[in-house]
């Protein structure tokens, strides 16, 4: 198949350089102008989906300004390719489906990333740069290994979006104390976390939370007069239970 004319693509804002997974089955005559959002002049450039980590990179830093998008997901990484963070305009990171068990101190450099997807990875913990990601507004880290929610989630106060479904979370009074920081939290995946058995005593200082539009606790173990509590203290918050 051969895509010629112009496309709409989502609702993205802008973008000067995309990275996308195409089967062998489709084929892209040159450049092909497509219409994203408001943005109707943009240049998508074909990358196999067969081409490793390394090989997507290193046609990347071919034009490292112009990249805002990395699409790593589903290869098979046991460890972050370097270099990963070296484009200064990265926004949006993939590195779904992957086999990490931990993220280098290095990504503490991707300073101006604002989507961070890890999901479907083996991760307990996140590094201390990882505090860095100051502009960090979404981050799914949902199906890991994680315990407990990281600290370095204290120093991220511009987060609108947190998944961390299907991980091993117990909720404890740490952790609400680091999700009652996130004053910007509009969206709460607890999803599967069946470790969640009870609301810790000082649950109340999720009141903070008042941007707050979707609280999801599905298969936890938390009770009917759980999710009360919680409704009683987020009136305007969507509670999945």
């Amino acid at each position: 198949m051969q895509v010629k004319s112009m496309i709409l693509v989502g609702t993205l804002e802008k973008f000067a350089f995309l990275i996308l997974f195409i089967p062998k089955t489709f084929q892209l005559v040159g450049k092909v102008m497509i219409a994203i959002g408001w943005l109707f002049f943009a240049s998508i450039f074909w990358i196999d989906c067969k081409k490793t980590a390394e090989e997507i990179l290193g046609e990347a830093k071919a034009s490292p300004s112009s990249v805002l998008l990395l699409d790593l997901g589903m290869q098979k990484l046991s460890s972050i390719p370097e270099g990963i963070c070296s484009f200064p305009n990265l926004t949006k990171l993939d590195l779904r489906l992957n086999s990490l068990t931990s993220l280098p101190e290095s990504v503490g450099e991707c300073k101006n990333l604002e989507q961070l997807n890890l999901f479907g990875n083996d991760l307990t913990t996140f590094p201390a740069s990882f505090s860095k990601l100051k502009n960090l507004k979404v981050l799914l880290a949902g199906n890991n290994d994680l315990t407990v929610l990281p600290s370095e989630l204290l120093f991220l106060p511009r987060i609108k979006t947190l998944y961390l479904d299907q991980n091993k979370i117990t909720l404890t009074e740490t952790d609400v104390e680091i999700l009652a920081s996130l004053s910007e939290l509009e969206e709460l995946d607890l999803n599967l976390n069946t470790g969640i058995k009870t609301l810790p005593s000082n649950y109340g200082k999720l009141k903070s939370l008042a941007r707050l539009k979707k609280l999801n606790i599905k298969k936890t173990s938390l009770k009917g007069e759980d999710a009360e509590k919680l409704q009683a203290i987020l009136p305007n918050t969507k509670i999945d239970y």
